[in-house]
């Protein structure tokens, strides 16, 4: 196992919003939304992640972790996990659970 260097985080550098609007309100240039970090974590060691200067945390914004189908459309919010949509899909009929999902 070798040892990671990552760029520390400034102080005062995160930032969890309670709605889309504070998060919108937040975003710069230097910053970067993250739910988890994993992928953000995976670029600042292969040092492709550019200069953060500030974390904005989503997970804590309501209704962003839910699913809902509107005209046959499924729409996926962006915390939706995997395992959540097959849960959500093993509850329902297997019409809609394998319903085709299509993006934007």
């Amino acid at each position: 196992m070798h040892d990671v260097q990552l760029p520390a985080v400034q102080p005062g550098s995160y930032a969890a919003p309670a709605t889309v609007s504070e998060a919108l309100a937040m975003l710069t240039d230097g910053a970067r939304v993250v739910a988890g970090g994993t992928d953000l974590m995976i670029e600042m060691d292969r040092r492709i992640s550019g200069d953060v200067e500030q974390l904005i945390d989503i997970t804590r914004i309501a209704g962003l972790d839910e699913i809902s189908v509107l005209d046959d459309r499924v729409h996926l919010g962006p915390l939706v996990t995997h395992n959540r949509r097959r849960e959500r899909g093993d509850r329902e009929s297997g019409e809609r659970h394998d319903q085709r999902i299509e993006g934007p």
